[in-house]
């Protein structure tokens, strides 16, 4: 393995590694686009490991150095006028956002994840950070009050990728700003990606607490021993029913979420109690839930289903757990995959039944945007019907 070369940059009183990032950002301050100052970071990193090659060693530059040498490439990269431009004027200063509880300074990086959130890919998403960045710097005193900033955005994603993605906008400054806890009820079947697209979409909507509703079984069964409520000791596609069921694997299946409901109307109560925003995934969560009716009014309720309807996907994705996990689960969920297969079905058919969406899952990155979608949209609806 060829030996990582060493840039090295000397200033009067230090010296520090050459970092494209911090790069990036200083020509990002000086007023050129996310696209240009990567451009312009890489190609000096190339030129400077070039130089490196050829002494056969490391290489350490100074700051005049390597000053010289990035406007260079400022100008190979946006032409001469460009770099003249760029030269002459002072450093870009970041812009502040003026809250009632006092003045913060605006972040690219943040808007951009907020961004990201509405299901906008993040190389978008971080251009129109930039040019909102641009446009509030020029305010007089390089400050926005926070509502006219949401505007500006909206404005600005809404001109460049149409009005769904302002509503879906809205519905994320509404999680961020809501006086009442925003419940997603993430329902699906064994192995449909639930988890994996919770943690997901928690972090695009800023929503920092997830329940499982295995974690919530687990509690249970800690304080329940198995003669009490033998139901909860079981796998979902294992749970005994009462004697006289005509399927008894739907049958165990149904009072088992029965009896884990019981938890998650814990936790949804305690997010309600107080007031934080929360998701709740997991095989448990079957519409309709009578815990929902009872939050209702006390909090914005999102109930959305997970599935994978591709048998071989579902079979693969057990099989990868065997490998990364637990090897004899994943072979049980193999041999088990009808009968996960049958209470998918059937969580699917109560959700069609109460008009609850169901997204599919093949492609995680889809069924990711898929899903934000879904909750953002259904989020700005219940906004809307409440305002009417």
């Amino acid at each position: 393995m060829a030996r990582k070369l060493r840039l090295i940059v000397s200033g009067p009183d230090s010296k520090r590694p050459f970092l494209r990032g911090i790069l990036a950002h200083s020509l990002l301050q000086r007023g050129l686009s996310f696209k240009e100052a990567i451009a312009v970071a890489n190609l000096t990193r190339g030129r400077l490991e070039e130089e490196a090659r050829l002494s056969k060693a490391g290489l350490e530059v100074t700051t005049a150095q390597l000053r010289a040498l990035v406007w260079q490439l400022v100008e190979e990269t946006c032409g001469e006028q460009r770099r003249v431009e760029l030269t002459s004027a002072p450093a870009q200063t970041e812009p502040l956002i003026v809250q009632p509880e006092g003045v913060v300074p605006f972040s690219r990086g943040l808007l951009a994840q907020h961004l990201a959130g509405t299901g906008l890919d993040p190389r978008y998403a971080y251009e129109v950070a930039q040019e909102v960045f641009g446009q509030v710097r020029l305010r007089p005193g390089g400050r926005i009050d926070e509502r006219d900033l949401h505007q500006l955005v909206r404005d600005i994603l809404v001109e460049r990728h149409g009005r769904a993605f302002g509503e879906r906008y809205d519905a994320i400054d509404i999680v961020a700003r809501s006086r009442r806890p925003i419940i997603v009820l993430l329902g699906g079947a064994t192995g449909c990606g639930k988890s994996t697209l919770a943690t997901e979409i928690a972090y695009r909507l800023g929503i920092r607490k997830v329940a499982s509703t295995d974690m919530i079984r687990e509690v249970m069964r800690m304080l329940l021993s198995p003669d009490i409520l033998p139901s909860i000791h079981v796998s979902s596609f294992k749970a005994p029913c009462s004697p006289g069921q005509k399927n008894p694997l739907l049958g165990g299946f149904i009072e088992q979420v029965m009896r884990v409901e019981v938890g998650i109307t814990a936790s949804i109560r305690r997010a309600v109690l107080e007031n934080f925003h929360l998701i709740v995934e997991g095989i448990h969560v079957v519409p309709p839930m009578a815990c929902a009716a009872v939050f209702r009014k006390r909090a914005i309720l999102v109930p959305v289903v997970v599935a994978t309807h591709d048998r071989a996907v579902l079979a693969s994705r057990f099989a990868r757990r065997g490998k990364e996990r637990h090897g004899d689960r994943a072979k049980r969920y193999l041999h088990s995959l009808d009968d996960i297969l049958a209470i998918q079905d059937y969580i699917i058919e109560r959700a069609k039944k109460h008009k609850v969406p169901v997204v599919d899952n093949v492609s995680f990155d889809q069924a990711s945007n898929d899903l934000l979608t879904v909750i953002t949209d259904r989020i700005h609806a219940a906004i809307r019907r409440r305002s009417a």
